[in-house]
């Protein structure tokens, strides 16, 4: 992702675990999330499902290796996913996301909520 044109336009922060990422984003406000969901300490749903219900507002973008698992992802709460390996699709699904108006987010934080109804509880825990 790093090697991708325009990337140099946004404030990036890179983290390498899925504690680090919901960490973070308790330490400051975030405009956009990049969640690989093949992270290396947890399970990646319970990142996402962590950020989800922590942050309803903040666009999350899922990066998936397959379109169940996409869809899956929509379920939790992403805003939006994209197959891997990533692209300048990337780039063009945070400039969307970041431009999209706050009604279309709270439309969506409900919508998720109600589908996230239906999964199956998922349990996490981080270390202090």
């Amino acid at each position: 992702m790093r090697d991708m044109p325009d990337i140099d336009s946004y404030e990036l922060e890179w983290v390498q675990t899925g504690h680090e990422a919901v960490r973070r984003s308790l330490d400051r406000p975030l405009d956009a999330l990049v969640l690989d969901l093949d992270v290396v300490d947890t399970s990646g749903w319970q990142v996402l499902d962590c950020l989800c219900g922590l942050h309803p507002w903040l666009p999350i973008i899922a990066l998936v290796s397959n379109i169940d698992d996409g869809e899956v992802a929509s379920a939790i709460g992403a805003s939006a996913w994209l197959l891997k390996p990533v692209d300048r699709r990337l780039i063009k699904a945070v400039q969307r996301l970041l431009a999209e108006p706050n009604e279309k987010r709270l439309w969506r934080a409900a919508d998720s909520y109600h589908r996230a109804l239906s999964l199956p509880q998922l349990e996490l825990a981080f270390p202090g």
